[in-house]
């Protein structure tokens, strides 16, 4: 329902008012319905990108854990693989369960509220506690939060992006990540592939036999 104001003390009254929006020079007055429905998908959105933040920075805190390979990014499956020294190291009271205390008092992290995010969403029974299998459900779930194009691998700028903007990255930045994977080879296939040189190299030093 659009109401034309045209006195300008009221225009005045009006400045700054939460259920007034203009529009090309006319005072619109938004339905009180409308408006909190506006309100709402606003703290939605705004809880998702803390929910990212808080995801990217607790999978920062433990990203050379996750990339134990040392290819420079976090693979498909390793949050499953190497979560277990990540809850020994978490779980100071040797509980065999995180407590909130636990997680928010990470002396790498930055910000705590984000830590206290981390845990409400880590603890997905809402016992007060976190098991090892929330921890690893949580991981899985950070990664593919922040995981831009969505091929199962994660890498520190994607990290670093998700924990900025609490967004993913742009498509163009995926891309050039999906190019930046293709060109680096993992330490095995790097270690077979110079012992294949190597031997290559040895034989044509090899004396030929007449």
């Amino acid at each position: 329902m659009k109401y034309k104001i045209t006195r300008l003390i009221l225009l005045n009254i009006a400045i700054g008012h939460p259920c007034l929006a203009f529009a090309e020079g006319q005072l619109e007055v938004k339905p009180q319905a409308t408006l909190q429905m506006q309100l709402v998908a606003e703290a939605e959105q705004l809880t998702d990108q803390q929910k990212t933040k808080a995801a990217a920075q607790f999978l920062g805190l433990y990203f050379n854990e996750l990339d134990c390979e040392n290819v420079g990014f976090i693979q498909t499956g390793e949050a499953d693989d190497h979560f277990a020294p990540i809850f020994l190291a978490s779980d100071t009271d040797s509980s065999r369960s995180l407590s909130r205390q636990e997680i928010v008092n990470n002396p790498f992290a930055k910000d705590k509220a984000l830590l206290d995010i981390t845990f409400s969403e880590m603890d997905a029974n809402g016992d007060g506690k976190a098991s090892p299998d929330e921890l690893r459900d949580y991981l899985n779930a950070g990664l593919k939060r922040i995981d831009s194009d969505n091929n199962g691998d994660v890498y520190p700028n994607e990290v670093a992006a998700a924990r900025t903007t609490g967004k993913r990255l742009s498509t163009e930045a995926a891309n050039a990540k999906t190019k930046a994977k293709q060109s680096r080879l993992p330490p095995w296939e790097r270690h077979a592939k110079a012992s294949h040189a190597k031997q290559n190299h040895g034989d044509e030093h090899q004396p030929h036999e007449h």
